[in-house]
């Protein structure tokens, strides 16, 4: 647990990556990185909701609140850790940033291109080949 820790003190406040070689825990730290940058990014959408009455994020704060720190977070720690494994991401702090606050945004732009793909694919009839 202490390993997780440091490395998460090294990502955050000496902006510093421990290599795979010195961390075994190098996915865990990074997906835990992009799940805090989650949960301060609906942070700070709360507090510019409460002060100006209007979300960046476009997000209606209340009740729900609680469950947006959640899934935010719970999504960005996901989409960290698929990331990681995948090695898409290389672990930084700009990473963790990138997916902490971006995830939502992108992820729905690929469920609505994908929506508009099978639409414009259910137009067409089908083609038979050969007989």
């Amino acid at each position: 647990m202490n390993i997780i820790i440091d490395g998460l003190e090294n990502l955050f406040f000496k902006l510093q990556v421990d290599p795979s070689a010195t961390n075994d825990y190098v996915v865990i730290v990074f997906a835990l990185g992009c799940m805090v940058i989650g949960v301060l990014t609906v942070i700070v959408d709360c507090c510019a909701y409460y002060t100006v009455d209007r979300s960046p994020l476009a997000l209606k704060h209340g009740k729900k609140t609680f469950l947006y720190f959640i899934l935010w977070g719970g999504g960005a720690f996901i989409i960290g850790l698929f990331g990681q494994c995948l090695e898409i991401f290389v672990v930084s702090m700009q990473s963790c940033a990138f997916v902490g606050i971006g995830w939502p945004i992108m992820f729905a732009k690929m469920v609505d291109t994908a929506n508009k793909e099978k639409m414009n694919h259910d137009d067409e009839p089908e083609q038979k080949v050969g007989d």
